[in-house]
């Protein structure tokens, strides 16, 4: 008898063993990458390298605005990078006059903020990326697309806990 049933495991993975979590893994990997593009092209309409787009999402999320330490720390740790990448990331954004440090009156210590070129960068590629989602998600049930991001941010979160746990035992296994 032909199997027609058609479950995440079967399509993602014809073979493997039934189960959610059998498919999981390729299911995720391939919309990323193709997700991932859509950014990319976005990204080169406008000149904007890939890891300036995350220190813009970082910045967006961090209130107050942190300082240059502070933020260096953070998209470190956000974005793998080590002391000196992260540094040479938030000077190279810099030079290239999309973010500044302010300071000021009232101002304790200089604190990160995106210059009004980086706001307009931010803004036309906020505007491109939301109409591809908008479309992207459009056939979609919004309570399914509910569900599906808070699972993806309960993996990403459990997953950056597993790595944190892990990555020290491999390092030490290399050595």
């Amino acid at each position: 008898m032909t199997n027609t049933t058609n479950d995440a495991a079967t399509v993602a993975a014809p073979g493997a063993p039934r189960g959610g979590a059998a498919g999981l893994p390729p299911a995720l990997g391939t919309a990323e990458r193709a997700m991932t593009r859509l950014l990319l092209d976005v990204l080169a309409e406008t000149g904007t390298p890939e890891l300036t787009w995350y220190a813009f999402q970082r910045l967006s999320v961090l209130q107050p605005a942190p300082t240059p330490d502070a933020f260096r720390r953070d998209l470190g740790n956000e974005l793998e990078l080590d002391d000196a990448a992260a540094a040479a990331l938030l000077d190279g954004i810099t030079a290239a006059g999309l973010m500044h440090e302010t300071s000021g009156p009232g101002v304790d210590e200089a604190r990160i903020a995106l210059t009004a070129a980086g706001e307009s960068v931010r803004a036309r590629i906020r505007r491109s990326v939301a109409g591809l989602v908008a479309e992207l998600v459009e056939p979609f049930d919004p309570k399914d697309i509910e569900v599906t991001t808070r699972t993806l941010t309960g993996l990403t979160e459990r997953a950056r806990e597993l790595h944190r746990r892990t990555a020290p035992d491999l390092r030490r296994a290399k050595s």
